[in-house]
Parts: C-alpha cells; sequence; structure tokens
C-alpha cells in the first residue's frame, strides 16, 4: 500500500534491482543477494556451493558487508580535502543507516550499525570506546527491538564471531613492537620488502582471525547445520577482496547510473569480474575431496561445557593470553566432531514417523533393537526434503540407515537416496524384482559409492527384525506378470511386533 512507510523503501530496492539488472549481466542474481540480501533467485546449486564450503554468511548482509561499505564510504568522504572530518563521520553513518533499513535491519545488520554509529560517535567527542561495552549495547539494543532474533542461530553466529574478532584484534595490538629502534631498522629496509612485509603480517591477521572464528563456532555450526567445513579458514582469508570489489562496483553502479551511465556500464563489468572472481574459488573447493563433511554435531550438553570454558577463558587474564590454554581450546572446538555416537533415544515399541515431503513419500521406522528403517525416499522437492528428512534423523541421534524400502520404481519414492547417503551410511536396499530392475533404479544405483547390500522380496516372504516379523503381502507373481505401472507392483507388507 502506498500509504505504508515501508513503501518508499520497497520502491528503493525495486530501483537498485532494476539497475543492478541492468549493468551486471552474467551474475545479477548474485549480486542482488549481496547487496540487498534476496537469495530467492539464486540457483540451489549455487546456494550450496556457498555452504559446503562455509562461506554461506557471505549471502547474508552481515556485518561484513556493512563494514566494507563504511570504509569505502568514509575512505571518499576523508579523500577530499574540501570535507571537514566531522562531515565525512556524519555521512558514513547516514549513509549506513539507509543501508540498514534497504535492507531489512535484520539482526546482524542492527548490531553492525549500532557498533558503527556508537564508533563514530566515540570519534566525534573524542571519547575511549570499549568494543565490548558497545557489542553488548547492540545486545541490549536486539534484546528492546525484536528480542526472538537473539535466539536465531544467526544472530548468535553473529555476535560470537565479533567477539572473537575483537578478542584477536587486541592480541595482534600487544604483539606490536613499541621499540623505536625496532621500527627504524624496518623502515631502513627496500620498500619492496616493506611492502612484502606488510603483506604477510596482514594475511597473518586475516588468516589468524579467520581460523578463531573457525573454531569459536564450530560447535554451534556442526550441531545446527551438521557440516564440518576445514576450507572455510582459507577461502575466508582472501575471499574479502573480490566481495569488496563487487560491493564496490554495486554501489558505484548505483551512483553512476544517474550521473555518467557509460561508467556505470564499466563498473558492471568489473562487478561481473569480481562475482565471477568470488564464485570460481568456491566452486574448485567444493569439486575437491575432502572440503566438507556431514557430521552428527555434538549434544547440548557439550555446547554448554564447551561455551562455558571459553567464557571462563576471557574472563581469566592469565587464561586469556596462555598459548597453552588455546591451544587446549582449539583441541576442545575440533573435539566435538569425534565424539563417541551418541546413543539413539530409548524406546521399547516400533515407532513410525511420517516426513512432509510434499509430492513423494518417505517414512522412519525405529525398531526396538535400535535398527532404522525407512519406507520409501523420495521427493520432487528433492533438496528441501533432504533436509527434512536429515534433520529429524539427526535430532533422534541417528547416524545409520539400516535398511531402506522401496516400494515401486517411481523417482518420487526413492531420488533422495544418494544425497541421503552423503550424510548416513545405508547399508542395504530392498525393493521387488521389478523395481531393480527398472532403469532409472538402476542408474541411481550406480551412483551409490558404496553400493548397498541389495535384498530382492516377492509375497510371501518373512523378515525378522529383533521381536518384530515382517510379512510381504504383494506383490505375487501373478502381479509382477499383469502390472501395467509400477504403481501396481508396489510392496505391501505388516509389521508385527509385541503381538
Amino acid at each position: 500500500s502506498a500509504d505504508d512507510w515501508r513503501h518508499p523503501i520497497q520502491r528503493l530496492r525495486s530501483w537498485c534491482r532494476r539497475v543492478l539488472h541492468q549493468y551486471i549481466t552474467n551474475r545479477s542474481d548474485l549480486a542482488e543477494a549481496l547487496f540487498l540480501g534476496n537469495r530467492l533467485q539464486l540457483s540451489p546449486q549455487l546456494v550450496e556451493t556457498f555452504e559446503q564450503t562455509g562461506t554461506a554468511h557471505l549471502l547474508a548482509v552481515s556485518g561484513l558487508h556493512v563494514g566494507i561499505l563504511a570504509a569505502s564510504v568514509l575512505f571518499l568522504a576523508r579523500g577530499s580535502p574540501r570535507i571537514p572530518f566531522r562531515l565525512a563521520i556524519l555521512a558514513t553513518v547516514s549513509m549506513i543507516v539507509i543501508y540498514a533499513v534497504l535492507t531489512g535491519g535484520r539482526a546482524p545488520i542492527f548490531r553492525a550499525t549500532t557498533l558503527i554509529v556508537l564508533a563514530s560517535v566515540s570519534q566525534l567527542t573524542r571519547r575511549r570506546l570499549s568494543p565490548f561495552n558497545s557489542l553488548a549495547t547492540a545486545g541490549l539494543a536486539i534484546l528492546v527491538s525484536r528480542p526472538s532474533e537473539l535466539f536465531q542461530t544467526g544472530t548468535q553466529l553473529s555476535f560470537l564471531a565479533v567477539a572473537t574478532l575483537i578478542h584477536v584484534g587486541r592480541l595482534f595490538s600487544k604483539k606490536e613492537d613499541p621499540d623505536p629502534i625496532t621500527r627504524l631498522i624496518c623502515k631502513s629496509r627496500p620498500r619492496w620488502l616493506q611492502s612484502l612485509r606488510g603483506v604477510l603480517r596482514s594475511f597473518q591477521i586475516i588468516f589468524t582471525a579467520s581460523l578463531a572464528v573457525w573454531l569459536t563456532t564450530l560447535p554451534i555450526t556442526t550441531r545446527s547445520f551438521h557440516l564440518l567445513t576445514p576450507t572455510a579458514p582459507v577461502l575466508n582469508s582472501f575471499l574479502w577482496i573480490p566481495l569488496s570489489l563487487a560491493i564496490y562496483s554495486i554501489v558505484g553502479i548505483l551512483f553512476f547510473h544517474l550521473a555518467c551511465p557509460p561508467l556505470a556500464e564499466v563498473l558492471g563489468w568489473l562487478g561481473d569480474k569480481a562475482l565471477q572472481g568470488l564464485v570460481a574459488p568456491l566452486q574448485t573447493a567444493q569439486s575437491l575431496s575432502g572440503t566438507h563433511y556431514w557430521v552428527a554435531g555434538p549434544d547440548l550438553i557439550y555446547l554448554i561445557s564447551f561455551y562455558a570454558t571459553l567464557t571462563l577463558m576471557m574472563t581469566h587474564s592469565k587464561l586469556r593470553v596462555s598459548k597453552r590454554s588455546w591451544g587446549i581450546f582449539s583441541l576442545l572446538a575440533i573435539g566435538a566432531i569425534y565424539l563417541p555416537p551418541a546413543k539413539p533415544l530409548p524406546h521399547d515399541v516400533v515407532r513410525t514417523t511420517i516426513f512432509s515431503v510434499g509430492h513423494g513419500a518417505c517414512a522412519l521406522i525405529e525398531y526396538p533393537n535400535d535398527e532404522v528403517w525407512l519406507i520409501d525416499a523420495g521427493s520432487l522437492a528433492a533438496r528441501s526434503s533432504v533436509e527434512i528428512v536429515s534433520q529429524a534423523l539427526w535430532h533422534r541421534r541417528i547416524r545409520e540407515i539400516d535398511t531402506v524400502i522401496i516400494s515401486h520404481a517411481d523417482l518420487d519414492h526413492y531420488n533422495l537416496l544418494p544425497s541421503l547417503q552423503k550424510r548416513f551410511p545405508i547399508h542395504q536396499i530392498i525393493a521387488s524384482r521389478r523395481t531393480f530392475a527398472a532403469k532409472e533404479v538402476r542408474l541411481l544405483l550406480a551412483a551409490m559409492q558404496p553400493l548397498p547390500q541389495l535384498k530382492s522380496v516377492a509375497q510371501g516372504d518373512r523378515l525378522t527384525v529383533g521381536p518384530c516379523q515382517i510379512r510381504l503381502h504383494q506383490p505375487s507373481q501373478q502381479t509382477l506378470n499383469n502390472a501395467k505401472t509400477d504403481n501396481d507392483s508396489s510392496l505391501v507388507f505388516t509389521i508385527e511386533c509385541h503381538e
């Protein structure tokens, strides 16, 4: 509605979207996601690439994007000798507030905007700024304005990452050698050597910060997203370069579209190249083996213990600077992945769970002897359905699937199996002879590595699972001979347990 106060904001978003699609030809969908936070246009394959390389945070408009934009505005404003310092600060704050409103003001954006505003006030009033107090102020502001967002994983990771970066920054600032003789010796070296040392020093700081954030957030990410991405610290150490170029190009396109369209064309070409430079390393990393692993993640009690230990280290001055304590902390973070598997939740009955997978079918059966069976595993919405089934299995502390029964050879009854096998070992597949003979099923089985044990069943067969008996009623030989469709030859069976 034009009467809604958000109407001008939506019109501005629509204008930005049209301009970006006009000048950025190959990666306009990614440009829209990076600058406006709209990920609906991205292909599932591209989203999966960012997720499986541990760089999904680059797609979510967050403090990194706000920081890059604020740095560019401040640099341009300070670069002009005619613009006073106070005016440059006010211009930066104004631009960031407008950008926060434009992108919806989600918690990470709100947090970053609050920190920039507080830092600007500190500069204008010449008062010393406490980084952790500023972060706490941002948390209180979110608690007052939108308390539910504090319980979202993304918000918690955002605050945790910033707190880690503040601490890493303090550690490196203390390592700077204040000795004037040492500084004089460094300045006397050749300029190229000084530049090389500066670049290596910068990379060391960035990689250390990236590794520290990865270790600090590892228990939450493995518990919430069940992904372990060892290459993430390396990728995040240099991907900020193409990301910054892409954001600078986008801002330039929006400005020069009105002032100088030919220059906007040039920036559109530069933005395409920057976005391609962002995606290409991720696609290469995703194609390599060992770049990501699916894990169940630690239990809640381990999560609480880990962050209680981290809090103790941060509040104890001796532990905070001790290399030994940080080594133990790193082992604790990585140890969350190698914990012995928790036992399945206890039960003494046959428990059945029907999954809502849209057009398809999938049901989980848990037997009293802890065997886990899936009855069908397929859906036309395969990507979302795999997540639904996987999250439920991990929630039940299930780490492997003993048997999958394929009722018949329709795609929406078995196409989830290759994706599920990447996350859970599958030991056996049961189906009828007709189902195993279907061309599509044979192609699917050929793609599964390692190939599970295959067992063909028909009318009259009996299977024993712990105290349970499974009796096959269909398909009979006559049914298989006369069936005109795969549905006609579906498996029909009963599970009898405890009489």
